[in-house]
This record gives structure tokens, C-alpha cells and sequence, in this order.
């Protein structure tokens, strides 16, 4: 009112005549003026950054900004809302208020638990009856984390422990726990140190009642969960049955003494190589050592378990590994731990675990199952030679050869088929069919061979099976041109190549 006063005293007395009219045209006039110039004081809000990306479990700050329009002086009150809503992340103001041209914190805070997914951080504020808003964009990130079970597979002796390690291994940032949970097909007892692991890493141990778990094959889901991140893995257990006792041979695995390296691989984890023997009197199968690491207050760091890189061979129940030691045959282990190496703080229990049996090698045997013979247009002969594998392993490069001699038994032509290449394989049980012309006419036996190679085990020989054979005797071949000559299981020379 006052100032509706001092302008109307302003206006000159002469311009209407009358106070009245002056207080009149001053109102106006003020009306008018307020119009135009409060009209256009306003405020706006900034955000910065804009965008931000942080992992569940974390938090982080976006900068809130109050730009004052044409003078705009007001204080502004704000809030501060997530879009969608989530009880696992916050936002929170460092003040319910701000004047235009300062600046304040808005701290967005998520929980461990948070799922990955895109949230706007929606602010609104409030002055002189004027409403701005201003946005911003949170993406949360879920780390993940890995499964290892370790052995993938196990064979044991009825009634001997048997031990899986889980180990998780979270990315940067995971802090959730990881909740484990064990399926076996056939159904059989199981037993886990822990059903949940600590983030970022742990490891748990999964156990058999050895005693009651029956003869047999077995495959172990191991499901690993963290919210919504799921993880899985499957080993196999093979439980054998235990040899008899009684006064039959038996064998002895043993360390060899002075042969147990402890040491720091390039990453600085403890890896424990040795060397074991087999000093008994019979074959051991599926040897296997266990390793206990200590700490110098001689608590149980970890246990594990590793098959020794032993030799091929199939036992008296029909099953090949690679595990066998026949008597007086060593074999190396190596074993590398999850553990940072100290030397004078680690030491490491072996124990060893096998089973006495008899073990055959595994050979490759190319026996002629039939042999079809008929003289072609040029007085020679075309052979067809079904050859069958009757070993238990591949045949690596089999051929199959056709010499001819003299009656003085001098071989005067020799006829090969098959490649002869490493690459080329029949295997156990299989039968291949050669066909190979020979065109010699003028003989008076024919003897068909085999020859092929094997890798086994790391041996080098050569067995040479020599029997004496019947051939064909007759100078004039031609009468016999359409004759064809069946037979079966000619004897043959068979050269064993044992490769690694």
C-alpha cells in the first residue's frame, strides 16, 4: 500500500485532476508492472553427472545444482525419489533445501542384494509457488562370481574317504553369499562342510558316508546360488569294490623319499610336486594321494586329493584308466593349492590311496576275418581283405601286405594297402575292408600280412608274430581266372609299434 501511495503522489496533479484517479492509474500501472517482471523470475535445477554406473553394494553422489532465473531469490525445497522403487536402493539429500545458486549431495546407496537394473533418480523442487524437476540415471551392476569342484571325477575303494573341494571366487565388488545345495543320480547320502559360502571367496567340502556307499557310478550336481545368479557343476565318483585279503600278492605304493617339492608358482600359490612307487608284489590301480597343507599352529589350511599321471591299463573288472602302476614302476603328482606359498609356515601330509589288481595293456591285434582272391584281365589277382581290430585299443596306420616269392622263398614283389598314416585308425572291435590288386603272375606263394601302430604308455618295442602260411601253388593261373579262394584266418606276420 505504501508503495501504491508514493507512485500515485509521483503522477502530476494536473494529469486527471483528482487524487482518486492518480491512486487509480498507480494501481495499474503496478499491476501491469509486477506482471512483467515477477513473471519471469524463475529457478532451474541441474544434475550432474548425468549417468552413473556403480555395483550392487556400493554407493555413489550426484551433484544437485539451483540456477536462479532474472533474480530469482527464494529459498527452493526439494525431494528425492527412485523410479521404479526399490528397498534396495536409497537416495538421500544432504539437505531439504537449497538457495538459488548453491549446490548440494544427493548420496544413492545400494544393498549387496540389489538385482542388476536400470533406476532414475528423480528430484523435485519447490519455490515461490513454482515447480521444477530434473533426472538422472543410476545402472546397477550385479558382479558374478565362479564354481570349481575339484576332482572332476573320482574312482575309490568301497569304504576308503571320499572328499570333493567347492571353491567359489567372486569378481571385484561381490559381497553376496553363495548358498550350495548337492543332487546325485542314483540318489545316495551326502554330506557338505558349509551350505553357504562367504563372499568374495570360499570353499566348502563335500563328503560321502564311504562306509554305505554302494559299489557303483554316480553323477553329482553341485548347484551354487547368490540372489539371482546361479551357478552349476557336475563331477562323477566311481566306488570299487575292495580286493579280497588272503596271502595273495598285494601292491605297495610308497613316496619316494627325498622327492617332495613344496613351492611358489608364477602367481605365488603353494604347488606341491613328489614322486611314488609301486614296491609290492602286484599291479595298483586308480593310485590317487592325499594332501593335507598345515599352518604352523598346525590347523587344517586344506585337503585334497590328485590321481598320479600313472599308466594305461584295464583292469579285471574291464575298466581303462590311466592310473595304473604295475609293480616296480614310478610315477609323478602335482598339485597346485589355492593358497599363497609360505615356506616356513606350510607343510603338507601325503597320504596314498590305490587298489591291488591285475592289469592288462591295452593292445591293438589285426586279425584277417576273410580273404576273397580273383585273377583280373592282367594274369594278376585282386584281393579283398576283411581285416577286424581284436584288441582293446585303436589300431593306429594299419595296412595290410601282399609279398610274393619264388619257391626258392624269395620275395620278389611286395603290394601295401592302406595309407600308413598315424591319422587313419580302426578301432577296438572294428573291421575294415581292403581291396588291393596284385599283378604278379609268376609265383608260387603268396603270404598276406598286417602291420599297424599303437601309442601305449610311453613304451617303444617291436613284437614280430611269425607263423608259417599256405599260399597259392600253381604256375598256370589263367585256367583258374574266374575262381575265387576263401581263407578265413590266414596266419599273418603282425608287427606291434607301441608310440606314446
Amino acid at each position: 500500500m505504501e508503495n501504491l501511495l508514493e507512485v500515485a503522489n509521483l503522477l502530476p496533479q494536473t494529469s486527471l485532476g483528482g487524487f482518486m484517479h492518480r491512486y487509480l492509474i498507480a494501481l495499474l500501472f503496478l499491476l501491469v508492472f509486477s506482471q512483467t517482471v515477477w513473471a519471469q523470475k524463475d529457478f532451474s535445477l541441474n544434475l550432474s553427472p548425468s549417468n552413473q554406473t556403480i555395483s550392487a553394494g556400493r554407493q555413489t553422489a550426484f551433484t544437485l545444482t539451483a540456477q536462479p532465473i532474472n533474480g530469482f531469490r527464494k529459498p527452493i525445497n526439494l525431494t528425492v525419489v527412485t523410479s521404479p522403487s526399490s528397498p534396495d536402493i536409497t537416495a538421500t539429500l544432504s539437505s531439504v533445501t537449497i538457495s538459488p545458486g548453491a549446490n548440494i549431495t544427493i548420496t544413492v546407496s545400494t544393498t549387496a542384494t540389489a538385482n542388476a537394473q536400470n533406476v532414475s533418480i528423480i528430484v523435485t523442487g519447490v519455490g515461490k509457488n513454482k515447480t521444477r524437476s530434473v533426472s538422472g540415471n543410476l545402472t546397477v551392476n550385479v558382479p558374478q562370481f565362479n564354481l570349481t569342484v575339484s576332482p572332476p571325477n573320482a574312482i575309490v575303494l568301497q569304504g576308503d574317504p571320499i572328499n570333493f573341494t567347492i571353491r567359489t571366487q567372486g569378481e571385484p565388488d561381490f559381497a553376496r553369499q553363495v548358498s550350495l545345495s548337492v543332487m546325485t543320480t542314483p540318489n545316495i547320502p551326502t554330506q557338505l562342510s558349509k551350505q553357504t559360502l562367504s563372499a568374495p571367496s570360499d570353499s566348502a567340502t563335500l563328503q560321502f558316508p564311504s562306509a554305505s556307499t554302494p559299489i557303483g557310478s554316480y553323477n553329482i550336481l553341485i548347484v551354487a546360488t547368490a540372489g539371482q545368479i546361479q551357478r552349476t557343476a557336475t563331477v562323477t565318483l566311481s566306488v570299487m569294490p575292495r580286493p579280497g585279503g588272503g596271502d595273495s600278492p598285494k601292491a605297495l605304493v610308497q613316496v619316494i623319499p627325498g622327492s617332495i617339492i613344496l613351492r611358489a608358482n608364477n602367481q605365488g600359490k603353494l604347488q606341491v610336486t613328489g614322486l611314488v612307487r609301486n614296491n609290492g608284489s602286484a599291479d595298483a590301480a586308480f593310485v590317487r594321494v592325499i594332501l593335507r597343507v598345515f599352518n604352523q599352529a598346525n590347523n587344517n589350511l586344506e585337503t585334497d586329493t590328485v590321481f598320479v599321471n600313472g599308466f594305461s591299463g584295464i583292469t579285471s573288472t574291464g575298466i581303462f584308466t590311466q592310473t595304473t602302476l604295475a609293480q616296480g614302476r614310478s610315477a609323478s603328482f602335482n598339485r597346485l593349492f589355492d593358497l599363497p606359498f609360505l615356506s616356513d609356515t606350510l607343510r603338507v601330509e601325503i597320504g596314498l590311496d590305490f587298489m591291488t589288481d591285475t592289469i592288462t595293456t591295452p593292445r591293438a591285434t589285426l586279425v584277417i576275418d576273410s580273404l576273397t582272391r580273383s585273377l583280373n584281365n592282367l594274369r594278376g589277382s585282386d584281393f579283398v581283405v576283411v581285416v577286424r581290430n581284436a584288441g582293446t585299443v585303436a589300431a593306429r596306420a594299419p595296412q595290410v601286405i601282399i609279398e610274393s616269392f619264388n619257391r626258392s622263398e624269395q620275395v620278389f614283389d611286395v603290394t601295401i594297402g592302406g595309407i600308413g598314416d598315424l591319422s587313419d585308425s580302426i578301432a577296438a572291435g572294428q573291421t575294415r575292408t581292403f581291396n588291393i590288386t596284385n599283378n604278379e603272375t609268376d609265383f608260387d606263394l603268396t603270404r598276406i600280412n598286417t602291420q599297424h601302430a599303437v601309442w601305449v604308455d610311453g613304451t617303444t618295442a617291436t613284437t614280430i608274430i611269425n607263423q608259417s602260411v599256405e599260399g597259392f601253388f600253381d604256375r598256370d593261373l589263367e585256367n583258374k581266372r574266374n575262381d575265387t579262394f576263401e581263407m578265413q584266418r590266414l596266419a599273418h606276420l603282425l608287427r606291434l609299434k607301441l608310440v606314446r
